[in-house]
């Protein structure tokens, strides 16, 4: 074999990166691009230099490797290595390659190295003979098949969207996330009623809705349900009410906050902002939603109890600064 795997590992503990590193530097098919402390660098990095294979710890403070997992684009495969076995079940969701609990053996790193070599080069002679004619369509499907048994993973769909390494910018994702980015700059001001920017909303029939790109699809989240955005970067985590996890998107928060309506939802901080009809409580210049706590900043407090006095929410006025 004359080519290598593509490899990147990420972990905030740093002998666990240490022993990460020494593995993949140990097999010989393996190539170690790099390596990253936070789900945030690995994401920027791999705008920069697209992989093929991460070993990636799943409990990151920031973006977590779950949810770096959903942002990968359909080439790069990941084999999750945690201390915390309750993610099992999450990680084959989102068709990780395998799954390693620490402490990790040598051994039990090559099985599953091997496993992703597999299928890596099921998917090569696939695309082999996809451009060259040599396979009939049926070949080249059973090909795509073989390699989606070996990962427990859709081969096929990553055949098919696969492109050249860097060939699409983020993290090799698709035109379609980096036009929603350019729309989203060129549409700056429009409010939720008009024109389609990054949200995706098309006229009056979706307005109580808006369209977000996550996992390569385009997800459908009423507005009624969203409690917060979180802004981090590049990207926004939507949190939705009776949902365990946020829906993350390569989008900007300043660019989906122009589509939100601004009678439902206002910034209370430079990286969240809220919907007031949700909230449970606001306690020393903090909103509770259930469980979670995110702060409100001196710029945007008075604003906020603005809001809140302008809707009837806050009937009794304005408190002062605490």
């Amino acid at each position: 074999m004359n080519w290598k795997l593509r490899c990147m590992v990420i972990d905030d503990e740093p002998l666990a990166v240490e022993l990460m590193e020494s593995y993949v530097r140990k097999t010989p098919f393996l190539e170690l691009v790099g390596s990253c402390g936070s789900g945030t660098a690995a994401f920027t990095a791999l705008r920069r230099q697209p992989v093929d294979l991460l070993f990636c710890d799943i409990q990151m403070p920031g973006l977590s490797g779950m949810e770096l997992s959903r942002m990968l684009p359909a080439q790069t495969r990941v084999i999750f290595t945690t201390a915390f076995p309750q993610y099992a079940v999450e990680g084959f969701r989102v068709q990780a390659m395998d799954y390693l609990l620490k402490p990790i053996s040598y051994n039990d790193f090559l099985t599953a190295a091997n496993k992703a070599l597999a299928w890596f080069d099921l998917k090569r002679r696939a695309e082999q003979s996809l451009h060259s004619g040599a396979e009939s369509p049926a070949g080249a499907s059973g090909l795509s098949a073989a390699a989606e048994t070996e990962s427990g993973g859709n081969a096929s769909q990553s055949v098919g969207t696969a492109a050249p390494a860097g060939a699409a910018g983020a993290a090799g994702e698709s035109p379609a996330v980096q036009g929603g980015g350019q729309e989203g700059a060129q549409g700056s001001g429009q409010r939720a009623t008009q024109g389609t920017g990054p949200a995706g909303r098309f006229g009056d029939d979706l307005r109580q809705s808006l369209f977000v790109k996550t996992e390569y699809r385009l997800q459908q989240i009423p507005l009624e349900r969203i409690l917060y955005i979180e802004g981090l970067k590049d990207y926004v985590k939507i949190h939705v009410e009776g949902e365990a996890h946020p829906v993350v998107s390569l989008l900007s928060l300043k660019s989906l906050e122009e589509q939100l309506p601004a009678d439902r939802f206002i910034r209370v901080h430079r990286s969240y902002i809220v919907q007031p009809s949700k909230i449970h409580t606001i306690e020393r210049n903090r909103i509770r939603f259930d469980r979670e706590r995110i702060p409100i900043s001196e710029n945007y407090r008075q604003p906020f109890y603005d809001f809140l006095a302008r809707h009837a929410l806050l009937p009794g006025g304005i408190p002062g600064k605490e």
